[in-house]
């Protein structure tokens, strides 16, 4: 097992973030969500959490972890897609790498 403090050739951790995130809507309460991931990197999942905003703040209604290859998901919410934002990372085994968001809607 390898452990390091900071990214070099031998350890290069955590990924980049996905990029490239696009909405489309498909119903009042359901989109599909795409992304690009990092290129030259390992990914061993993709994490997905959708988040409702609520005034100032936002309450994390669901999270779930795909494959390292999953570069869309189709979105269902409880409301109006203007009031959710899905943040997407990718993770490896040097960690989580830095969110990309979208709003929904």
């Amino acid at each position: 097992s390898v452990s390091c403090c900071r990214p070099s050739p031998r350890c290069p951790g955590p990924p980049s973030a996905p990029y490239n995130l696009m909405c489309q809507v498909t119903s009042e309460k359901e989109a599909d969500v795409s992304w690009t991931l990092p290129s030259g990197q390992p990914i061993t999942s993709v994490n997905c959490q959708l988040f409702e905003l609520q005034g100032n703040n936002s309450v994390k209604v669901v999270e779930k972890i795909f494959g390292g290859g999953t570069q869309s998901v189709t979105v269902t919410t409880g409301g109006s897609l203007g009031q959710y934002v899905l943040q997407v990372r990718a993770d490896n085994q040097y960690g989580t790498g830095k969110p990309a968001a979208i709003r929904l809607g």
